[in-house]
């Protein structure tokens, strides 16, 4: 995101995705309210970074549930650790592994997959989808909140091309919600 792997770019990164000014803009908890996320339930936070909607879903599943936070960085899984272990979240799991190829999780044990502003950074779309559902179980659901692409300068993704691929890959769709410039896409696993 910003230039560099150096200490000075890790802190400003953090500082601008764990932002109350994002809290404030992309709520949590109302996102995660929105997805119909409760108690009880696993879900998988693809390309999760620091935490910004896993450590709210661990809060919200419960020690009856379980959450897998999926990123390839190890430094922002470390910070995620620790701040898990600080709030004593023993039901999230952080994972490094590609989108592509999730080790770590079963087969058909997911409830939800989210991948919150994540998608647009993966190398492998379509793997990424296809992996997703196998992990998902029968009625799970994965839902993909990005930038569209058109009008954020290219950064981001298409919700159509994404729907297309996702029936491609064996979902169906759920819903798709657009506003000025993101996108909500649900897919459904039958």
């Amino acid at each position: 995101m910003f230039c560099g792997p150096g200490p000075f770019s890790r802190m400003m990164e953090e500082f601008v995705l764990e932002s109350s000014l994002r809290r404030l803009v992309q709520d949590p908890m109302r996102v995660l309210r929105e997805l119909d996320a409760r108690r009880g339930m696993v879900i998988m936070d693809i390309g999760c970074g620091y935490g910004f909607l896993s450590v709210p879903a661990a809060r919200l599943v419960g020690p009856s549930g379980l959450v897998y936070s999926i990123d390839v960085d190890d430094f922002k899984l470390q910070r995620l650790k620790k701040r898990a272990e600080a709030e004593g979240l023993v039901n999230l799991r952080p994972i490094k592994s590609e989108a592509w190829r999730i080790e770590g999780v079963d087969p058909a044990t997911v409830d939800l997959a989210v991948m919150f502003f994540s998608l647009h950074h993966f190398e492998r779309v379509r793997e990424s989808l296809e992996e997703a559902n196998s992990k998902l179980r029968r009625g799970g659901r994965l839902y993909v909140y990005d930038p569209i692409r058109s009008r954020f300068a290219g950064h981001g993704t298409d919700a159509e091309e994404v729907l297309e691929e996702g029936v491609r890959r064996g979902f169906r769709l759920g819903s798709l919600k657009k506003s000025l410039l993101t996108y909500r896409l649900e897919l459904v696993k039958p």
